[in-house]
């Protein structure tokens, strides 16, 4: 899912489209959403670079099955995911269609 968003214009767009699908296809809601952010980076290192962040907290129930016998029916869960991607722009790229952007995005 990562290398569409180096090359598309509107990434944010993407990530969040996408991300809503994920929840989605894993009974989730934007409702467990606590936090989603993208960010993309241009670098120029020994070659241009492209950095990609992503930050996502979901939150969620876990409802028990045995701990109701001390009282405890529930515990709320939260989990979250950092995840750091870097990419030369001349990485070749199959996944899907892309537009080509530039450092004025």
């Amino acid at each position: 899912m990562l290398p569409y968003y180096v090359y598309t214009g509107d990434y944010t767009a993407v990530f969040d489209e996408s991300l809503d699908t994920t929840l989605t296809n894993l009974g989730y809601s934007s409702d467990n959403l606590v936090h989603s952010e993208i960010h993309r980076k241009l670098e120029m290192m020994l070659d241009w670079v492209v950095t990609i962040e992503t930050k996502i907290e979901l939150q969620d129930t876990y409802h028990c099955m045995f701990a109701f016998i001390i009282g405890i029916n529930e515990i709320p869960v939260r989990v979250t995911e950092d995840h750091i991607q870097h990419m030369g722009i001349s990485d070749p790229y199959n996944g899907g269609p892309y537009e080509v952007w530039g450092e004025d995005d």
